[in-house]
């Protein structure tokens, strides 16, 4: 996100002091378009430093119990079945959002389905299962 407002910034920056067919000094509008604007936007798993890994992502709902670092779900605590991650590791998963680590999954999911995230929700039984379980790109921060 700092990169794409930094390009955008930059750009426009570039265009101020443009001059118009009048030859006055105004800032010019760039075009945008969808094609244009998805031509600006910067992969983030492109950037150094970033550890980027496709990730089986399912949701879960309230069971009643606590998680496995001993609080109780909430909205933006997910559990992950690669038991490695350590808790408060907070994931980034693209074009959905944040979690930070609170809980693993059952150890056959990752024997089973490879990465996966498995993110609290207070949606309807029936709305998690519409997202079902999508390979999804995520930051590891």
């Amino acid at each position: 996100m700092f990169l794409t407002g930094l390009l955008l910034l930059t750009a426009s920056a570039l265009m101020v002091g443009a001059s118009s067919p009048k030859g006055h000094n105004v800032p010019l509008e760039p075009e945008t378009t969808q094609e244009s604007t998805k031509s600006m936007q910067i992969d983030p798993c492109l950037m150094p430093d970033v550890y980027c890994e496709t990730a089986r992502v399912t949701k879960y709902g309230w069971t009643g119990n606590p998680m496995a670092n001993g609080e109780y779900p909430y909205v933006g605590a997910c559990a992950t079945s690669d038991r490695t991650i350590p808790f408060g590791t907070v994931i980034e998963i693209i074009g959905y959002g944040e979690c930070v680590v609170k809980d693993f999954t059952a150890k056959w999911v990752h024997e089973k389905h490879g990465l996966t995230i498995d993110l609290y929700s207070e949606e309807t039984n029936q709305e998690m299962l519409n997202f079902g379980a999508k390979q999804m790109e995520i930051i590891i921060n």
